[in-house]
């Protein structure tokens, strides 16, 4: 299994220390997410910059972006530098834990598109956000 630092730090002399360059990355990661800018939003917006992850290449995806935001040694460990407040990351975790449950109770199936469609009329609900998706709630 290979290890790596999580982006933002690097190894140095045996030591893990905060790598500036990317710590303003991850700085800017939460600062987006807090916002209100999705994870699929942000990655995109680092691979259309160009800018290069922890493996060195430019390979984002909402995946990604949400191994960053749910990272507890951004708070800072016995290994890693603090890199975020605690408020923030805290403000991050509640508006993922939001975007998680958002719908939770209802039966949906779900598939890529744009749009949100009723099962009762198909009638497109929404289709001005980038990221929508087609929706069919079962209502009984």
């Amino acid at each position: 299994m290979q290890w790596h630092t999580p982006i933002g730090y690097k190894v140095l002399n045996g030591k893990i220390v905060v790598y500036e360059e990317h710590r303003k990355i991850v700085e800017q990661i939460f600062r987006d997410y807090d916002s209100g800018i999705s994870a699929l939003r942000i990655a995109k917006d680092l691979k259309d910059r160009g800018i290069k992850n922890a493996h060195d290449r430019v390979g984002w995806s909402h995946a990604s972006i949400g191994r960053i935001l749910e990272n507890y040694n951004y708070l800072g460990t016995e290994d890693y530098e603090q890199i975020i407040d605690k408020e923030l990351f805290e403000r991050v975790q509640k508006k993922r834990e939001q975007v998680r449950t958002r719908g939770a109770g209802e039966s949906t199936d779900r598939t890529k598109g744009k749009g949100s469609y009723s099962a009762e009329c198909c009638d497109v609900q929404s289709a001005d956000a980038p990221t929508a998706i087609f929706s069919h709630t079962v209502r009984e």
